[in-house]
């Protein structure tokens, strides 16, 4: 038979249709039952008061039409007596010969419809905008906030009401109660994350010289990360004892790193009369401006040698060999320096080179005098972009003398 199934109105009228197909019965004998499947699968009803589930058989062989005949089928039901032809229309078995009929099936269907509202819900507002509507639940979580910007929060009930509008009755229209209390706050700060100092180490101790006088030394510290997302900006700290005197400065920066001058130091130990030699303790403190946090392994001690620069010998002041010697910090990130010693005038060249054996960066290609230098490098190749983590190889050239050290960059 092809079998028909849709949506009938309350006059049995089909209004939608939901599938057809053709099905095969087997019905050997008058008055007996038969049971065949249709896929539904994917099929949606929407259920309301006034329409019904429609199935309609239009069966091949004409000595069945009076079984098969057009009904309404309202899940649940069976028809209670097959060999009574059915009525169109609404159906239903009783002593007026009307049929309730809906008969066993195998096939399940998504049944749709409009859910009844809560007793209860809630919409939220912040700063005088919704920002969840219809709660059914008595919390929220706001992820949206800031620890700098203070948030104002208040809460109305929604209650399903009816309203009469002349003859129209309207059911169930969602209707705010009054505002609850207002409650206004900020995000809780967490300070930055911990870091740590790492050049110089510490206890470490930097010669001055008239040779490297114009030059700068290292000072850096691994990245303090914010819980909150907020910018984190650094101040490094020095304080120590001078002569009698106590002396102590700061230097603030966004970056993880910083040079000090060797001038400026040369110049501030010189202004005390006689002082070669002056012991300083450093560390850095990371700041979102709102919470600060020490680097752990702080502070270290670091002193500054400035003899050679106060004696009025011109000997050993010079080196007396070609040198190469290891970068610091080693392994780095994102700066190291390397310091290279030439006793007569050469040119000089410094190169980094994978462990292909590819050059990668110059670091040095000019004419030197005699004298203690340093070169520092950012990890960048000769393009001035950054290199991958991994080790790599510097190299020294100056008249016959050549050495070579490794480096590790790390990410």
């Amino acid at each position: 038979a092809q079998v028909f199934v849709g949506v009938a109105n309350s006059s049995g009228v089909t209004v939608d249709t939901i599938a057809s197909d053709v099905v095969y019965f087997d019905i050997s004998n008058t008055g007996s039952w038969t049971t065949a499947t249709m896929d539904l699968s994917g099929q949606t009803y929407n259920s309301t008061d006034s329409t019904f589930l429609k199935v309609t058989w239009t069966p091949f062989n004409d000595g069945y039409s009076g079984l098969f005949d057009a009904n309404i089928w309202i899940p649940g039901q069976r028809i209670d007596n097959p060999n009574v032809v059915p009525s169109n229309g609404l159906s239903g078995y009783d002593s007026a010969g009307v049929y309730t009929a809906s008969a066993s099936y195998n096939f399940v269907i998504e049944v749709c419809g409009t859910p009844q509202p809560p007793d209860m819900a809630y919409n939220v507002y912040k700063n005088h905008n919704l920002i969840a509507e219809n709660l059914e639940v008595t919390t929220l979580v706001d992820s949206a906030t800031h620890v700098m910007i203070e948030k104002c929060y208040w809460v109305h009930g929604v209650m399903p009401m009816d309203f009469n509008i002349g003859t129209t009755i309207l059911n169930d229209v969602m209707q705010e109660t009054d505002p609850s209390n207002i409650v206004c706050g900020t995000m809780d700060n967490t300070p930055p994350g911990q870091f740590q100092l790492i050049s110089p180490s510490d206890g470490e101790t930097i010669v001055i010289r008239p040779e490297n006088i114009n030059q700068s030394h290292l000072f850096a510290w691994s990245s303090s990360l914010d819980p909150n997302g907020l910018a984190v900006s650094y101040r490094t700290l020095w304080w120590g004892q001078v002569a009698s005197d106590s002396v102590a400065f700061a230097v603030d920066t966004s970056a993880t790193y910083l040079y000090l001058n060797y001038q400026d130091i040369a110049d501030t130990l010189m202004a005390y009369s006689g002082v070669e030699t002056a012991t300083f303790q450093w560390t850095v403190v990371s700041s979102d401006q709102l919470s600060t946090t020490e680097a752990e392994n702080g502070p270290f001690s670091v002193t500054f040698d400035v003899g050679y620069m106060l004696s009025n010998e011109s000997e050993g002041l010079l080196p007396e060999v070609f040198a190469l010697h290891q970068n610091y910090p080693n392994p780095f990130n994102p700066v190291t320096t390397i310091r290279f010693d030439i006793p007569e005038e050469s040119n000089v060249k410094i190169d980094v080179y994978n462990v292909m054996g590819q050059k990668v960066a110059e670091l040095v290609d000019s004419y030197f005098q005699p004298g203690f230098y340093t070169v520092n490098w950012g990890g960048t190749n000769t393009l001035g972009s950054a290199l991958s983590s991994g080790m790599y190889f510097y190299r020294i050239q100056a008249r016959d003398f050549t050495a070579v050290k490794k480096l590790l960059l790390v990410k």
